[in-house]
């Protein structure tokens, strides 16, 4: 299209991004044409770097809540861990880059947070590079706690704040006094400017946001609780204009409401149902988000999700993923300074979650956030979709500050239990994006089976999010009819993020070396590969069968060379590849080789006396530079971890993930790419826990 045809293209500011096309009831074909317009212009929408993020309850602060050991986000003084590594990784894999500390628990519980427990949380806040929103008490407060605390984060910590909040879901009956004390707007007003008073003596400069109003009116389904005929966000914006330090405002909104009496079929239905895109977010965009704007501030999502319950099989479902990627670009395309999904401790419509071994893990939405975090930077783009079979569907396109272009298609058509649904349709997309490159590559999100009430098995780009390791998806290329002229099937129930321009594959396929071929193999054997043009990392698979259906070691490595960190079974035939990759790209598999292991290990000693008591030695040399040798002994059979992590508690090697034989061991590290500093080595076995300092200095 020329750019006098852009020019007669006009987007309202708050549609301009996005197309939303209504699903009919009806018989049709099983694959659907879909035609996806881009069109590039100045920006006017850009997504802000913290705009995905998490808001947890301030309770969630505390040494010990919820069953979890330590703090949820440090235990640097309760556990071998320096830090909750698992946590900090899937923070970095899921983009979050903004955490809002509040909730109910911020009136409703009378445990507040220590200094030490808000100094865990910053340790953790510098760690994943988040800002922060900070709530304090308002309902069953008092100024002199509110102003104690306020010194203390805001003197400490102000380089993390986003703002400072006071109170939570002021108009939402639970949480009013029943004394009286707050029983609607003007009342809680009163007792919100006393305590910004209070707060802002005590800390000049001290900045707000507000008023985390909870209901969602007019979504149907919300209590009314405006006051005025005005929700309470727009009526506290006006009230509080003059004081000069409320910079934001924050309200909550779950789409669904309440998740009593739902099946899990009905919440995925809700979930994806184009209503809420043509309606619901729109009317509480009108009423509550747009005057916001026009007065000249930003607004920001504090509580998102989309049933305020918790329904197994639908809270906790493979649906929220495709919410969750949608409604995040909705809401960015809308002018929303930020979305933060509520992780209270521990429901189903958490992202993140603990589960009974004391682990850190992802639902299902968690893949949508990710999704968002490959596409969602830069500026939002026009987008047109030409949709005539009326597929249920949703495209979005942004351009980043390195002028690369994303477009995200979101396939929200599934399986139903209505019984007039119609079937499923794949939808056969063409993207026309006039002057970008002749190449063009995707990354799907998906469910086995495109099952919408899967629990797990979700994968994006091929791939699984993990807890201790970096998140690489693989990118598959797309045919390209010409230059802007892109084709690609997205099957129902599925997300496609197509990264336009740029080689698929950016990096050469890395080249087996050794073991190949070969018998007697050690069992600790030393792999060697030629490096792989471009890569940042290797991805190392060991398996017994040639297919690589299962692997017993999968590995993702920094250097062209490892020695293994548990020893291979005796006399026994192993396949082996390796992979490059980088932020973005992965390339294809090596060669598969071969080889058969002796009975010899190399570095562990197995043979001779059973040590009787498990030991974690001081590492030697110490200091060293830049290898050290880390011995250890186990007196059985054992799973065994061996971890390296620098002074922020982040994970800088995996040494040793294993079943291990009773024996000694002693493992050799190299820190030749990490810089001078203290680091911890940690040594965890099923029944013995151990943590040594070591100085490396060059």
């Amino acid at each position: 299209m020329s750019s006098s045809g852009k020019n007669l293209v006009s987007f309202s500011r708050w549609l301009s991004a996005v197309c939303v096309i209504l699903l009919v009831e009806g018989s049709l074909q099983a694959q659907s044409p879909v035609t996806v317009t881009v069109y590039t212009k100045s920006p006017e929408v850009t997504i802000p770097p913290d705009f995905s993020g998490l808001s947890i309850e301030t309770g969630s602060l505390r040494n010990g809540n919820a069953g979890v050991y330590g703090n949820w986000m440090d235990d640097s003084t309760h556990s071998p861990d320096p830090l909750h590594a698992q946590m900090i990784t899937l923070f970095n894999n899921l983009g979050i880059r903004n955490i809002r500390v509040g909730g109910g628990s911020v009136d409703g519980n009378n445990i507040i947070p220590t200094n030490g427990d808000i100094d865990a949380f910053f340790r953790f806040v510098e760690a994943t590079h988040c800002d922060v929103i900070y709530s304090l008490r308002l309902l069953y407060g008092d100024t002199v706690t509110d102003d104690s605390i306020a010194k203390y984060v805001w003197g400490n910590y102000h380089q993390y704040l986003q703002t400072l909040a006071i109170g939570n879901e002021p108009d939402w009956p639970s949480y009013r006094d029943s004394t009286g004390l707050i029983t609607g707007y003007p009342s809680y007003l009163y007792q919100w400017e006393l305590f910004d008073s209070a707060v802002v003596a005590a800390v000049p400069g001290a900045k707000f946001g507000g008023p985390d109003q909870g209901s969602n009116y007019p979504i149907p389904g919300a209590r009314n609780t405006d006051y005025n005929g005005k929700p309470w966000d727009v009526d506290f914006m006006n009230d509080t204009k003059s004081l000069g330090n409320v910079v934001a405002i924050y309200l909550h909104n779950y789409v669904g409401q309440g998740a009593s009496g739902s099946t899990p079929q009905e919440m995925a239905d809700a979930m994806l149902s184009p209503v809420w895109d043509t309606t619901y977010y729109q009317e509480l965009y009108q009423s509550d988000c747009l005057p916001v704007l026009q007065a000249g501030l930003p607004y920001r999502l504090t509580e998102s999700n989309s049933f305020s319950g918790g329904v197994a099989g639908g809270s906790d479902s493979y649906a929220t993923s495709l919410f969750a990627l949608d409604y995040m670009f909705w809401w960015a395309a809308h002018d929303a300074s930020g979305v933060n999904f509520h992780n209270k401790q521990w429901v189903l419509n958490d992202t993140i979650y603990m589960d009974s071994n004391g682990n850190y893990l992802i639902h299902p939405m968690g893949y949508g956030i990710a999704a968002f975090n490959i596409s969602g930077h830069g500026a939002l783009d026009s987008v047109t979709v030409a949709n005539p079979t009326l597929l249920n569907l949703t495209a979005y396109a942004t351009t980043d500050s390195a002028g690369q272009m994303f477009v995200t298609i979101i396939n929200k058509e599934h399986v139903s239990g209505r019984p007039y649904a119609p079937q499923p349709r794949d939808a056969e997309v063409t993207i026309l994006a006039n002057g970008s490159p002749d190449t063009a590559s995707v990354m799907f999100l998906r469910a086995p089976g495109d099952n919408v009430l899967d629990t797990g098995g979700m994968t994006l780009g091929g791939s699984t999010i993990s807890n201790t390791r970096p998140f690489v998806g693989r990118w598959s290329p797309i045919d390209t009819v010409e230059s802007g002229d892109y084709v690609l099937k997205v099957p129902y129930a599925t997300a496609a993020v197509v990264r336009i321009g740029g080689p698929f594959i950016a990096l050469g396929v890395p080249a087996s070396i050794a073991p190949r071929g070969v018998t007697g193999v050690p069992r600790m054997t030393t792999f060697n590969w030629d490096p792989s043009s471009g890569a940042t990392s290797y991805r190392l698979q060991i398996s017994t069968g040639a297919e690589f259906r299962s692997t017993v070691f999968d590995t993702t490595l920094t250097d062209t060379t490892t020695q293994l960190s548990g020893p291979l079974s005796d006399t026994t035939e192993y396949y082996w590849r390796v992979r490059g990759q980088d932020s973005l790209y992965t390339s294809a598999y090596s060669a598969v080789d071969s080889f058969t292991t002796g009975t010899g290990v190399l570095s562990i000693n197995e043979v001779g006396v059973i040590p009787e008591e498990f030991s974690l030695l001081q590492n030697f040399p110490n200091p060293f530079n830049p290898s050290t040798v880390i011995k250890y002994d186990l007196p059985k059979s054992q799973m065994v971890t061996l971890r390296i992590y620098n002074v922020l508690g982040q994970l800088v090697e995996t040494l040793v993930d294993a079943q291990q034989r009773p024996g000694y061991y002693e493992v050799t590290f190299n820190g030749d790419r990490l810089a001078s500093g203290m680091y911890f080595y940690v040594l965890r076995t099923n029944d013995f826990n151990a943590v040594h300092k070591m100085l490396l200095l060059k």
